[in-house]
């Protein structure tokens, strides 16, 4: 919940965030960003089967080496919050939920 906030906040389009919480495959995306996502999908749910194809893959889409750095660790950083997060039964607070969802009162 915490990154789909942090999403909402950044993009300003729940609507989106949304959907690609529901399934990234139907949201309207850039190939570049597709690429991205089908990565870190693939190296949560399967990291075995990672190798030298999705690399060159992400190189295909775009992506430098350093950004390839980069998405492979964020990938690999939520995956272990979420785990720690799911091994001991912690859930978002009530204000996450919330954000980015509904403008901001001014202040």
């Amino acid at each position: 919940m915490a990154h789909a906030a942090a999403l909402r906040l950044r993009t300003k389009d729940p609507v989106l965030v949304d959907r690609l919480l529901a399934n990234y495959r139907q949201a309207e995306l850039a190939a570049r960003d597709r690429a991205m996502l089908d990565f870190a999908v693939k190296l949560t749910q399967t990291p075995q089967d990672c190798d030298q194809r999705d690399v060159d893959r992400l190189r295909q889409a775009g992506y430098s080496d350093e950004d390839i750095l980069h998405i492979t660790e964020l990938t690999a950083i939520f995956n272990y919050n979420g785990r720690l997060a799911n091994g001991l039964g912690l859930v978002a607070n009530q204000q996450y939920h919330g954000l980015g969802r509904a403008p901001q009162a001014s202040e």
